[in-house]
């Protein structure tokens, strides 16, 4: 590179060390070589080079537990491409994502109001804002007539089932959970 003055390849020269510092040493100095090879990937606008770069620093990050750190950095070099679904890449990448990410799992809380105890249920919900505990995130909460529903993200169902605990003196729940489209449609692509 440093002869020819060829560029082109620069960024996949330095994931390809990148990852050849994994395989063969302590995988943490490999960092340096991949963010290299985003940032001149990034540079050049060489999407598929960010792509592959991506990928192989997300893969990094999750194996040292980063795995928020891991689906930030994929998601928007993912959702870039509009075209090129069905390439090996891409495909990776999407995996790569999932796999950040299989820990979690989203669950549909619906709750309904006891009637003997509503003014109880509304009482405790002003003084406490009925928070979710710590390792569940709730991604939206909705009320109808004596009933309700909560998208939470958790790794750990029990904390659900806290959550829920919490209130069953006041509150009936069903406790589902439940797949984006995209998610599904990648289940349902294997049967298809």
């Amino acid at each position: 590179m440093e002869t020819t003055k060829e560029r082109w390849c620069e960024a996949e020269i330095y994931r390809i060390a990148g990852e050849t510092v994994i395989k063969s040493s302590d995988a943490a100095k490999a960092e340096p070589y991949l963010t290299r090879a985003l940032a001149v990937a990034c540079a050049q606008q060489a999407k598929s080079w960010e792509l592959r770069a991506a990928m192989s620093l997300a893969r990094l990050w999750r194996d040292q537990g980063r795995t928020q750190q891991a689906r930030e950095l994929l998601a928007p070099v993912y959702e870039w491409f509009t075209e090129g679904f069905d390439t090996q890449d891409r495909r990776r990448c999407w995996r790569s994502w999932r796999l950040s990410a299989e820990k979690t799992m989203k669950f549909m809380v619906t709750f309904t109001g006891k009637a003997a105890h509503f003014k109880d249920a509304v009482s405790r919900f002003l003084k406490t804002g009925a928070a979710p505990p710590e390792g569940v995130k709730m991604l939206g909460r909705w009320h109808g007539p004596f009933t309700g529903w909560v998208l939470a993200e958790t790794d750990d169902l029990r904390k659900v089932y806290e959550w829920t605990t919490q209130w069953s003196d006041l509150l009936e729940f069903t406790v589902v959970p439940v797949l984006e489209d995209a998610e599904l449609g990648e289940v349902l692509s294997k049967l298809a």
